[in-house]
């Protein structure tokens, strides 16, 4: 956990550097990932790194879907080069029955198919690591398709997963 929250810290200070503009409206970071549970690989052209912030509040909430009580959630995304995308996420909570807990993971996407330019249709394969609010460690794979066009975008994403609890 020292470690990924080391890397977290660097990856901030990568990302505060001067952002380029990008023509097209539609790829502005924050339009890069339009669903909360889908996620694609990144283009050269979409080198801009996104910081995102979101809390929130749940009761008697199970595992999957959220955190029972007051969360604080930070997740990183950018473009690393040479077709890999990288996603960082890390939570801090303050549960209904006074534990603190913490969450993190990390995924890194490659393009196989695809990829060079922002309205490329595109095929990547991904892996990431994550402890859950309970300690449970996953590992986990995914499979994101892409297929973007001008005025619109299709996304899907296949998942799979191992936990070790």
């Amino acid at each position: 956990m020292k470690y990924l929250c080391i890397l977290f810290l660097l990856l901030i200070v990568v990302s505060a550097q001067a952002q380029e503009n990008t023509p097209n409206a539609m790829y502005n970071t924050g339009d890069a990932q339009p669903f909360m549970f889908s996620v694609n690989s990144l283009t050269s052209g979409m080198k801009n790194w996104n910081l995102a912030y979101s809390g929130g509040y749940g009761k008697r909430v199970d595992g999957p879907f959220g955190y029972d009580g007051l969360d604080q959630q930070f997740a990183l995304r950018g473009y690393l080069g040479n077709k890999f995308t990288i996603y960082a996420n890390m939570g801090l909570g303050f549960g209904n029955d006074g534990k603190v807990n913490s969450f993190e993971q990390m995924e890194v996407l490659r393009d196989i198919l695809g990829g060079n330019m922002i309205n490329s249709s595109r095929l990547s394969l991904g892996l990431g690591v994550r402890r859950e609010w309970n300690n449970d460690g996953v590992l986990f794979s995914c499979i994101s398709g892409v297929l973007n066009k001008d005025q619109w975008r299709a996304i899907g994403n296949l998942r799979n997963g191992m936990r070790r609890g």
